[in-house]
């Protein structure tokens, strides 16, 4: 019979994996408090939404996204597919854990915030430009143009392809975390 003492590191380091997973807890819980909204997307959506602070615009592991965003503070927790027409990023975070791809340049400037997960992929036409904000990798990350990182966070445990990298700020890869360009 097992020890209390290893029963316990068991389940410290069982949560300590939960806590550092990219996961989307607000998605399955219920709404907490009247600042919290969340809409669920299960199939196909080519709506509008303005998420604000407490806003959670979730996409289901069968949902589609193909509408338009405005996040101002909210969070996008995407376990499908995240096509917008329109996206514009204010503030807030973007949760990844299955396939984005956005047709223009993002800009992650302070406030913002882009987690992608391990087996995740995110394909960016244009730049991806780190301004103060934060960029998590652990999937992998397809910019047509340059990785720019002038003032924000950028760690890197999967794979960056781009263009070119530029910037002042460094980009931390850790073990595994490549950055490939072309040029």
């Amino acid at each position: 019979m097992p020890s209390a003492t290893k029963i316990y590191v068991i389940i410290f380091m069982t949560v300590s994996c939960l806590l550092k997973s990219q996961s989307c807890a607000t998605c399955s819980a219920g709404a907490a408090g009247s600042n919290t909204l969340t809409y669920h997307v299960f199939t196909t959506d080519t709506s509008t939404y303005v998420l604000t602070s407490g806003k959670t615009l979730c996409i289901s592991s069968n949902g589609t996204f193909k509408g338009t965003v405005i996040n101002s503070g909210g969070t996008i927790c995407n376990k499908g597919k995240f096509f917008p027409k329109t996206f514009t990023f204010n503030s807030g975070s973007v949760i990844n854990n299955k396939t984005i791809k956005l047709k223009e340049s993002l800009t992650l400037g302070s406030s913002r915030t882009l987690n992608t997960s391990a087996g995740s992929v995110l394909n960016l036409e244009g730049n991806l430009s780190v301004s103060g904000g934060t960029l998590n990798n652990d999937g992998l990350i397809n910019v047509s143009g340059a990785l720019q990182n002038t003032s924000g966070t950028v760690v890197n445990k999967g794979i960056i392809n781009c263009d070119s990298k530029t910037g002042t700020n460094p980009i931390s890869t850790y073990n595994t975390g490549l950055v490939n360009t072309k040029n």
